[in-house]
């Protein structure tokens, strides 16, 4: 059998060194698209920081790694697929055929459509040659201009405080992580930001980025009027699926490649996992992505069974995210933002920054929200990830929102009647 892998990040990886426990004799071939050994962008962030060094970032450091286990480990882009011959060309190198292929190519960050977006001075911070960059530029008291405060924003504004530039964060939406809470939870989190010396303008477009002198500092100018210096820009407005080398085929598109309850595309001889996996949420029914590293692990280590042969679900579709802001941590799960003829319950503690929603469907709990409330998480996900019925106990959570922990072990209990 011979396999191919796009994509060399945490769902491939994973994907390649499960074929290779499934499969001791198959052909196993890797693509990695940047030079180096495979690496988690995750931790680009901590990279910026001196957390960790450029080894730490690496999935697997030992470079003798894939050799051992026999996977060939290829430097080059997917550049078009050819599902009648089953071959993937490359940007640079042969067309490779397959008998079985997973796409695994991860995410790209959105280009910012402002003139001035093209200077040295703007920049992402997504690869590894991008952290080299920011390092190499960024001092103790440097101006940077942050544009974007999603998920991956935030994670990105806290690494530069924690290297010492003074941050502006630009953000077009009208609050901060928009995709993860809601309005409350968002404000807590800001105003978390705002005491550790961050300046925020949501509702705020970038209309032009501009040069005081050649490759000096910048001037970004806001639609509002307002122009912000800055000595770098750092763009993190969002990121897309990185499969535009599918496009043109066969393979079923919805923002990402449509799979499977066993993460397999509209080609049976086709597979996708991470960022570029699209599948039916659990609760919303709606084709989504959900773009965080654990569940691209799970993805890929499903994905390969499958392909070697095991009939595998992947369960796990649903939204989950945890972001730690400064020590502040943010979790939403499920349909945080509720369902249609759901109802809720929630608690804030503004001057302390805690804040907990639970969202129900009837008796079940479908999503929650917490800030500043790292405990129960566990249970809150094995909840909602069962839609198990509550019954009785649900008026009793609603009443006491906060006893989560003393509720499930009632309900847990031998025996418990609903």
């Amino acid at each position: 059998m011979s396999y191919v892998i796009i994509g060399a990040g945490p769902a491939g990886v994973t994907a390649a060194e499960t074929l290779r426990k499934q499969s001791p004799d198959a052909k196993i071939m890797l693509v990695c698209d940047h030079p180096g050994l495979p690496y988690s962008r995750m931790a680009i962030p901590y990279l910026l920081t001196e957390k960790v060094d450029e080894q730490g970032i690496t999935l697997r450091p030992d470079e003798s790694h894939f050799d051992q286990l026999n996977i060939t480990l290829l430097h080059d882009s997917a550049a078009a697929l050819d599902l009648g011959s089953k071959t993937v060309l490359l940007n640079r190198g042969e067309p490779i055929h397959y008998q079985k292929l997973l796409i695994a190519s991860g995410a790209k960050p959105r280009q910012l459509p402002t003139p001035g977006n093209s200077l040295p001075q703007v920049q992402n911070c997504w690869t590894l040659e991008d952290a080299r960059l920011l390092i190499a530029h960024l001092k103790g008291g440097s101006q940077v201009v942050l544009i974007g405060a999603g998920f991956i924003g935030t994670i990105v504004l806290e690494a530069l405080i924690e290297k010492g530039a003074k941050v502006t964060v630009i953000e077009q939406g009208e609050r901060i992580v928009p995709r993860m809470v809601g309005p409350e939870p968002s404000a807590l989190i800001r105003n978390w930001c705002e005491q550790k010396g961050v300046v925020f303008h949501t509702s705020s477009v970038v209309e032009e980025i501009t040069e005081v002198e050649e490759g000096g500092s910048l001037l970004v100018h806001l639609r509002e009027g307002e122009v912000i210096p800055a000595e770098r820009v750092v763009v993190a407005a969002g990121v897309e699926p990185n499969c535009s080398f599918v496009e043109g085929s066969a393979i079923q598109m919805e923002g990402g490649i449509v799979v499977d309850s066993h993460l397999r595309s509209s080609d049976p001889d086709v597979y996708a996992a991470g960022d570029v996996a699209v599948a039916l949420d659990s609760f919303s029914q709606q084709l989504v992505s959900h773009a965080i590293q654990p569940l691209a692990v799970e993805q890929g280590r499903i994905a390969a069974l499958n392909m070697s042969g095991k009939k595998v679900e992947y369960s796990s579709h649903f939204a989950m995210n945890i972001l730690d802001t400064f020590g502040l941590i943010t979790a939403s799960f499920g349909a945080w933002e509720g369902v249609e003829g759901g109802d809720s319950v929630e608690i804030m503690d503004s001057t302390h920054h805690r804040y907990l929603c639970y969202q129900f469907d009837r008796d079940r709990l479908v999503g929650a929200t917490t800030v500043g409330r790292s405990h129960d998480l566990g249970i809150i996900k094995g909840l909602i990830r069962s839609k198990a019925s509550l019954g009785r106990l649900k008026e009793k959570l609603k009443e006491q929102p906060d006893r989560l922990k003393e509720i499930y072990l009632e309900w847990s209990k031998p025996g418990f009647r609903i």
